[in-house]
């Protein structure tokens, strides 16, 4: 993906999203590719992330495929949490599995 080109992306609409975890926010944006098509995509980002602060008409740098110019990336997308949550929700069907067969044997 680094060698991907780069393109300037300015946001179009930005939307709270209150999900389990850090505050998070859906932002819309647009981009041209290299042939100057306009692209548009979306992500979802957590508070983590330099990206969250954007509001409309801000810009920032994305990587597009130039294969597929729909698909993009940027670095800024995953934080810590975005990469580490499902060790959280594994942890939990774990933790409620174990409590299960104790609870389970308790009552034999």
């Amino acid at each position: 993906m680094t060698q991907w080109p780069e393109a300037v992306a300015t946001v179009t609409f930005v939307d709270g999203v209150y999900d389990e975890g850090p505050p998070s926010v859906k932002i819309s944006f647009e981009y041209r590719d290299g042939g100057q098509s306009l692209q548009m995509g979306k992500f979802i980002v957590d508070s983590f992330s330099g990206l969250y602060n954007l509001k409309v008409d801000d810009t920032f740098t994305i990587r597009f495929n130039p294969r597929k110019p729909s698909q993009f990336y940027s670095p800024e997308l995953a934080t810590w949490f975005t990469q580490t949550k499902w060790l959280f929700w594994i942890g939990m069907a774990v933790t409620a599995a174990v409590t299960s067969v104790i609870m389970l044997l308790r009552h034999r």
